[in-house]
């Protein structure tokens, strides 16, 4: 009865932080429309909107470390692992202009697919091979252009929550061929928070949000690079 009653609150308190920035987010998205302009601004809002329902939460204690490593301005590659689908939730907490890499699923939920559209962040089929090759011209075209992008090398959640599954080396192809910075970022307790396939919220949970100085990725070998960057997400705090 008690997580019923939680989820339901918070499935409730989302919905009513979530309303009005679609509705704002669809008004300026049609202005962009017609002008053809950038939406980093745009998904910068969203961002700050949505982690609202972070920060006003009960249910979860967010603990940002790290924020001086984010680049201020221009192209980059934020990579982060993946427990849950809280995680996206988390980079909102950093409230940054990315294009975020994530399944198409997103794409079939309602209100939501039109909230990601809208911001144009970009949908994968990662069963796909067609689908993760335009994926990545599309990041690649998005920093080539300026705006950074954010991926989870790990490209599915993993079968235990903690643990690091084998990363995909299309990031980092990404950095190196657009020589831009890679940041990665280490999220924690999210699959303990909410766990997959369940709309059911447990408890409360400390979530941990930890920003790494950014790296070169240099011209090196990109899947020495992929084990690198793995390696270093891997370390305590």
């Amino acid at each position: 009865m008690i997580s019923t009653l939680r989820s339901v609150y918070a499935w409730a308190l989302f919905g009513l932080i979530l309303l009005p920035v679609f509705i704002l987010a669809q008004a300026e998205a049609a202005v962009h429309a017609l002008r053809g302009s950038r939406r980093d601004g745009l998904r910068r809002r969203v961002a700050k909107g949505l982690s609202l329902y972070a920060r006003l939460s009960p249910l979860y204690d967010f603990r940002v470390e790290g924020r001086e490593h984010l680049p201020r301005s221009g192209p980059y590659v934020l990579v982060a692992n993946h427990e849950s689908l809280l995680d996206p939730l988390c980079l909102f907490l950093l409230e940054l202009p990315v294009r975020i890499l994530a399944s198409d699923r997103a794409l079939r939920v309602p209100v939501v697919s039109t909230l990601f559209r809208a911001c144009e962040h970009i949908g994968v089929d990662r069963s796909d091979p067609g689908s993760r090759k335009r994926a990545l011209d599309t990041a690649c075209s998005a920093l080539e252009a300026g705006t950074p992008v954010a991926i989870f090398p790990e490209g599915q959640l993993p079968d235990t929550p903690g643990e690091l599954a084998t990363f995909h080396n299309g990031a980092f192809v990404a950095a190196q061929s657009c020589r831009v910075p890679i940041v990665p970022v280490v999220l924690s307790g999210t699959g303990r928070a909410w766990a997959p396939d369940t709309v059911v919220v447990t408890g409360r949970h400390e979530i941990g949000v930890r920003v790494l100085p950014p790296l070169d990725p240099g011209d090196g070998d990109a899947a020495a690079l992929t084990q690198k960057v793995r390696t270093l997400m891997t370390r305590p705090d």
